[in-house]
């Protein structure tokens, strides 16, 4: 399984997941799907707050986890913040009429 990013891998626009599949029963529905903000992150956001989760929302522990300086750390956690914060649901692409 890869790990998703919604943009277009030749343009870099904003993707749309319009079909997900059971894998156990092999049950496809097809839609219009708007995912979470989490999920609209950048792959390095997204790798950033799945740590800061781990680790109890303590970015001393995500220092330790990630063998990085308090600086870089939470340079990268103030970027991600700043990603979610710009980023909304609603930023996904809707499909046309």
């Amino acid at each position: 399984m890869l790990f998703f990013a919604p943009k277009c891998v030749v343009c870099g626009e904003a993707a749309s997941v319009e079909k997900v599949r059971c894998a156990r029963c092999d049950i496809e529905m097809v839609g219009d799907f708007r995912l979470p903000r989490l999920a609209l992150l950048s792959v390095e956001s997204a790798k950033i707050a799945e740590q800061f989760l781990l680790c109890d929302g303590s970015i001393k522990k995500l220092c330790g986890r990630l063998g990085l300086s308090y600086p870089t750390v939470r340079k990268r956690v103030t970027a991600m913040i700043k990603e979610l914060r710009t980023t909304s649901p609603s930023s996904s692409p809707s499909r046309p009429s």
